[in-house]
């Protein structure tokens, strides 16, 4: 008995849940409940104590009561401010540049975007910078600075939700959003707006998850290697399973 409560203890101290479905499916909105710091922000309804209607009321009052006693907050790791830190990387005229050739025809829009966006980016080079290992594009040192960037002060976070709303402007009628096209490229050529399939390599097929992989470590060592973490947003199978075959505390 004693074997399996330090077994389940174990379980409980790591464990990391990636999210993943459809644009809209509500991934990031588990993923802020997660984060909470106490049970009862989370706003969740009050489960019946008698006249249960259904065994779904049952299990509802049993999962509340659990989460009730044991809930602590997740880290979150975002997948979308991995993709901004490698964006930030680049000059921001290239990143126009890029914007103009996928969105031709909206030359005064991304204009206003770039305006917009320009005063953040700049003062985010060089807090991305220090984090990334020189003469690799995408392995970064593991240091307080990338705790920070990344998790407790939630740089990224920030310019992420702030670029996301800039690109809302753009009109997507048929193609896929900024975010997507970043994501695409960085899995073929390593660099966010380098869609030049000439420049195709198989090994930056796990670039985005290799970065958070790092992230997941240093969050570890932060917390003495108790975490629970949870990833938003999966949309890769090949990322999803990167972190299957790395982690047994991985559920998805």
């Amino acid at each position: 008995m004693k074997s399996l409560d330090t077994l389940y203890g174990l379980r409980n101290k790591f464990i990391i849940i990636g999210l993943t479905g459809r644009l809209g499916s509500g991934c990031t909105t588990v993923a802020n409940l997660l984060t909470n710091t106490d049970f009862e922000d989370c706003g969740f309804p009050q489960p019946l104590t008698r006249n249960f209607k259904s065994n779904e009321d049952r299990k509802y009052r049993i999962v509340y009561s659990y989460l009730k006693q044991n809930w602590k907050p997740y880290t979150l790791i975002r997948a979308s401010d991995v993709i901004t830190a490698m964006l930030i990387r680049n000059e921001l005229p290239d990143v126009k540049d890029f914007l103009l050739k996928v969105y031709f025809g909206q030359v005064s829009v991304i204009e206003e975007i770039i305006k917009e966006i320009k005063p953040q980016f700049e003062e985010l080079r060089p807090k991305v910078e220090a984090i990334f290992k020189q003469g690799d594009y995408y392995k970064f040192e593991i240091t307080n600075d990338s705790y920070s960037v990344f998790i407790s002060e939630k740089d990224l976070a920030k310019f992420s939700n702030r670029l996301k709303e800039s690109f809302k402007k753009l009109k997507v009628i048929h193609g896929a959003s900024p975010y997507q096209h970043f994501g695409n490229n960085i899995r073929m050529t390593g660099n966010p707006i380098d869609d030049n399939s000439a420049n195709f390599d198989p090994s930056n097929s796990y670039v985005i998850a290799e970065i958070i992989n790092q992230l997941i470590k240093r969050v570890r060592e932060e917390n003495g290697k108790e975490a629970r973490i949870i990833i938003d947003s999966i949309r890769n199978s090949m990322e999803a399973r990167y972190f299957k075959e790395r982690f047994s505390a991985f559920y998805l």
